[in-house]
């Protein structure tokens, strides 16, 4: 019974020591391996938002125009809320 502990100990062990093993291989390359260049980030586009006067979700305008007649006449519209619809995909 001790002999199958120590057994089973040893193989834990050795697993971890190899894991232990090849974690540091992958780091002792990529430190050699020097600094990765990074990328510049593409510039944000502005883009004027849609044509049919929803502000942007993002802008203060928003929440105003949530609560006014303009609004309301786009959620009665079908035809206008499907343009806005399509212009959102």
């Amino acid at each position: 019974m001790i002999f199958l502990l120590t057994f089973h100990n040893a193989v834990a062990l050795a697993i971890m020591g190899g894991y232990f093993g090849l974690y540091m291989v992958v780091k002792a390359g990529s430190a050699m391996g020097g600094k990765k260049k990074v990328e510049e980030a593409a510039p944000a586009t502005s883009s004027s938002g849609p044509s049919t006067g929803v502000p942007s979700v993002e802008s203060a305008e928003f929440g105003d125009f949530l609560g006014s007649e303009a609004f309301e006449k786009l959620l009665a519209s079908d035809e206008q809320f499907g343009k806005v619809l399509a212009e959102m995909k």
